[in-house]
């Protein structure tokens, strides 16, 4: 189905993918296409999971190297998805997010965004009317998941210890 469904759309046709799991006391990281992951440390330092790619064609604009959909498809699903590692804290914040908000907004806006919002809802919120502002209409969308990481003292040894509140 899926492979008829993206021969329909053609050539250009794709998406992009950005996920995170909590792996005992680690968040695993995965994606494919342009959007990506920060961390926001509780000092406020903001880090890109996967460096300084982004997830693009080296010759810019909006093309993208890999993406879930016709390319996948036409070359056996070889496209790699890309995958990171990271150590939990309590008190850090992931943004998970698309082009549209981090091409629009500098890091260390995001990174204000993020330290002046205790409640992650809030702060997804205020990243993607401020990135869609910041985007002058353009067609791009901004999608913004947030996520605050916290220790929980009262789960049983079988339970990771860390709770993720969206």
């Amino acid at each position: 189905f899926v492979s008829k469904a993206s021969s329909c759309l053609g050539e250009g046709s794709g998406a992009t993918l950005v996920a995170v799991a909590a792996y005992g006391r680690e968040l695993v990281f995965g994606r494919m296409g342009d959007s990506t992951a920060y961390i926001l440390h509780d000092d406020g330092e903001l880090t890109h999971v996967f460096g300084d790619d982004h997830g693009r064609n080296s010759a810019g604009g909006n093309a993208l190297r890999t993406a879930i959909g016709y390319h996948v498809l036409q070359n056996g699903g070889q496209d790699s998805l890309q995958t990171a590692r990271v150590p939990m804290h309590d008190g850090m914040k992931v943004l998970l997010c698309s082009d549209g908000v981090w091409d629009q907004l500098p890091a260390a806006r995001i990174a204000e965004l993020l330290f002046r919002n205790d409640d992650p809802r809030a702060a997804a919120r205020g990243i993607v009317l401020e990135a869609a502002k910041a985007g002058g209409g353009r067609s791009d969308n901004a999608t913004a998941v947030v996520i605050g990481v916290r220790r929980n003292e009262e789960l049983g040894r079988q339970q990771t210890p860390w709770i993720s509140a969206w």
